[in-house]
């Protein structure tokens, strides 16, 4: 039977068992991290740890939901202020890798993408995706729709667009492949998908 524990406990221990997954995780990686290490700072014995994660994959991705809302505070800001959608586009390029390559976790994710695939494969329901979507895809789905209604991005679905954004995005899991090169190739590659997912501002006001 698993031990019982006071309200004070338990926030106690969840709070010790987030700082240290964070610590392994960024560090070593989920694969590499045994439950043991991580009930070791919270102080509790090993089969306590699944009285408040069902596995060490859950508590990683609780890591990333709690993450969501300051991801999206930052992101969003630059593309919103933009005064066109090629622009918005950039911008949001720009401060998406920045902020990948800003936060241990999601660099860790980008170098080690087989972390995220775990995680997707074992854990991660419609439900759990639901916890990210109002914070940072609902948010770019809302600048897409207004920017095609001033008919300045393609007519295409809104998550459709979305998904080109994010596939070009994925471009820092390659960095290393790339080298000193890289830089300039992320530089262009932005720019190159803005100009594709755009309409000229010529055509879009024959449009309206």
């Amino acid at each position: 039977m698993p031990p019982k524990f006071t309200e004070a406990e338990r926030v106690r221990i969840t709070d010790a068992l987030r700082a240290a997954g964070y610590e392994l995780f960024t560090t070593q990686g989920i694969r590499k991290t045994s439950i043991d290490e991580l009930v070791s700072s919270a102080g509790i014995a090993k089969s306590s740890f699944y009285v408040f994660f069902e596995s060490k994959e859950h508590l990683y991705l609780e890591l990333m939901i709690r993450q969501a809302p300051e991801i999206g505070r930052k992101l969003l800001p630059a593309a919103q202020e933009a005064p066109d959608a090629r622009t918005g586009l950039v911008n949001l390029f720009t401060r998406s890798w920045e902020l990948t390559d800003a936060d241990p976790l999601y660099r860790r994710l980008i170098k080690h993408p087989e972390d995220l695939k775990l995680v997707h494969r074992r854990v991660m329901t419609d439900e759990e995706i639901a916890r990210v979507h109002p914070h940072i895809m609902r948010p770019m789905i809302e600048f897409i729709e207004h920017w095609q209604d001033e008919g300045q991005l393609v007519a295409a679905d809104p998550r459709v667009v979305l998904g080109v954004f994010r596939a070009a995005s994925l471009i820092a899991q390659h960095a290393d492949e790339f080298g000193e090169l890289y830089p300039q190739v992320a530089e262009l590659l932005k720019h190159a998908v803005a100009a594709g997912l755009t309409v000229a501002q010529a055509e879009g006001e024959n449009q309206s």
